[in-house]
């Protein structure tokens, strides 16, 4: 049975920045999680292809990082960045699937684009 069930190949989603984290343990597939709260026009998202909502009013988008060694240097940064939009709107587009490996809830998984008003900014120069 496939985990991810496609729902479209491209969607957008339009909320606020509730929470990143990269979970940690047995079947963590090492995604950085960004957790938003859809504005209403964009709620219908939290409903899976079973007609059940997502259980906390949120919608978890999953930015893959593949490579090792990014994972260590450039996770950081990312995660700092992406950080810097907490609790402020933010507009991302990815691949909108039913993870059931996770009740069926609703995901972009993976996301292409993240679009929002960031605190901190980000330059690496090299040398």
């Amino acid at each position: 049975m496939a985990k991810w069930v496609l729902r479209s190949e491209s969607e957008v989603l339009v909320g606020t920045l509730q929470r990143v984290y990269v979970p940690s343990g047995l079947g963590s597939d090492g995604d950085t999680n960004l957790v938003i709260a859809p504005d209403l026009a964009h709620r219908g998202l939290l409903v899976n292809r079973h007609g059940r909502r997502n259980g906390d009013n949120a919608m978890e988008c999953e930015v893959n990082i593949t490579d090792s060694l990014a994972r260590f240097w450039w996770r950081p940064l990312f995660n700092k960045w992406v950080n810097s939009m907490m609790f402020t709107p933010i507009n991302l587009v990815g691949v909108y699937v039913d993870d059931d490996g996770h009740d069926s809830k609703t995901e972009l998984h993976p996301v292409d684009l993240i679009v929002g008003r960031f605190r901190k900014s980000l330059s690496i120069q090299s040398r």
